[in-house]
């Protein structure tokens, strides 16, 4: 297909851009029941891979993979594999990962492809709003072409999620029935948009960005904003933010009420359990559902 690429802007063949980097699905599948995928959208529906868009020309999707590259390896392997457990519970093993510019850039690249596809949002959106996110679409491109230093008027976070079943503290009476689900396994990209409120919400499994536009900063997260190096702390205080509302209640409600399996596929997925007793139970995802029913559990008791 040969169209206008959107980092470049030149007329190219494009490639099937992933919109949420490929890696983050192989280890969702990998620390499934099945060993498939399900969008919340549609979750009767099994797949393979992410959502992709003919986006990117080869070259510019050579740069951008440069990024996703180390991120992956740096910061998602070591925080799933390692800092968390098999619950998702964190381990203290990895207390802060040391980066460099390209996680700036990969977290660019990302908001790129997201405003890139914006069809999907722009309903949601007014237009001025809209308009500055179309503003820094050129100063991402831009960005991410080594022509401009900075990224426009506003700031990146890095938060990391872990499994509320062993964490402190009383449970929100309206929180999601799936919230553990949803913290560690899903994979998500929308707009976070409200009175005086402008952000661009990416969920990597247990890991979040978020980017703020309006405000252009989150005045109580200033230590977890992302510079061009420096340190990405695991275990971040988040109180006393509207962002936390947004992750932990507001989103996961949004987002889960488009689950809804089928029977016929409930019989799949009990299938794959009775075909693989002991893999099905060890897997995140046994684990995710054992651990709702646990918060479930304490709720009834309260």
């Amino acid at each position: 297909m040969t169209e206008i690429c959107g980092l470049c802007d030149q007329k190219k063949e494009l490639m099937q851009s992933h919109l949420i980097p490929k890696f983050v699905f192989s280890w969702s599948k990998s620390t499934s029941v099945t060993g498939y995928l399900r969008q919340a959208i549609n979750a009767n529906l099994r797949r393979q891979d992410g959502d992709k868009r003919p986006l990117l020309c080869l070259d510019c999707e050579q740069i951008v993979g440069r990024f996703e590259s180390e991120f992956a390896k740096i910061v998602f392997y070591p925080y799933v594999n390692k800092e968390l457990n098999d619950w998702g519970s964190a381990t203290g093993k990895i207390p802060f990962f040391t980066y460099e510019e390209w996680l700036l850039k990969f977290i660019i690249s990302l908001l790129l492809r997201h405003i890139l596809t914006f069809d999907k949002f722009e309903k949601k959106i007014n237009k001025d709003k809209l308009q500055i996110l179309y503003d820094h679409l050129r100063y991402f491109k831009e960005y991410l072409l080594s022509k401009r230093e900075d990224t426009g008027n506003n700031r990146s976070y890095v938060i990391f999620l872990q499994n509320l079943a062993f964490g402190r503290g009383y449970l929100p009476p309206n929180i999601n029935k799936n919230i553990n689900f949803y913290l560690l396994k899903a994979t998500d990209g929308t707009v976070a948009t409200g009175k005086n409120v402008l952000g661009i919400y990416i969920k990597l499994g247990p890991i979040v960005i978020f980017t703020s536009f309006i405000p252009t900063e989150i005045k109580v997260l200033e230590k977890l904003v992302i510079k061009k190096k420096g340190l990405l702390t695991t275990a971040q205080k988040l109180k006393g933010s509207q962002l936390v509302k947004f992750i932990f209640i507001d989103r996961p409600n949004e987002a889960m009420k488009f689950v809804k399996i089928s029977d016929k596929q409930q019989k799949i997925i009990q299938k794959s359990y009775s075909d693989n007793p002991e893999k099905a139970v060890e897997s995140m995802t046994a684990k995710t559902i054992f651990s709702d029913q646990y918060l479930e559990s304490i709720k009834a008791d309260e």
